[in-house]
């Protein structure tokens, strides 16, 4: 399992701006996932401001997920190591591309992520 933590904000605008979310990516889509802690902030500012700061906590399990952080999307990959850790790095979009077209082709996870090491690969 891994943890992330990131910056979600309310009020601002500009580069401080936008939409935060983490998705697991699956053969059906998108799933959303809820946040598994919550820090509003020293004094719970998130629930008295306008503007305010929070920071979610994931805990993330074997899988590809795209995460958007305050308008930055990117892709991160978790999976479980040959020794029992956790592995987990970010994937640039055309090798979040290549498991998306695996996984949706019926390939499962760990085939994916092993098969779309390489550009050359057929579905």
């Amino acid at each position: 399992m891994k943890t992330i933590h990131i910056e979600k904000t309310k009020g601002y605008s500009g580069k401080a701006a936008g939409k935060t979310w983490v998705a697991k990516i699956t053969a059906d889509g998108l799933e959303f996932l809820t946040a598994d802690e919550i820090d509003y902030g020293t004094g719970r500012e998130w629930l008295r401001r306008e503007k305010a700061t929070r920071i979610d906590t994931f805990h993330l399990t074997n899988g590809l997920y795209e995460v958007c952080e305050i308008g930055e999307r990117y892709f991160r990959l978790v999976w479980t190591k040959d020794d029992g850790s956790t592995g987990s790095m970010a994937l640039d979009d055309d090798r979040a591309a290549r498991m998306v077209v695996l996984i949706n082709s019926g390939y499962d996870f760990d085939e994916a992520r092993e098969k779309s090491k390489t550009k050359n690969f057929s579905a």
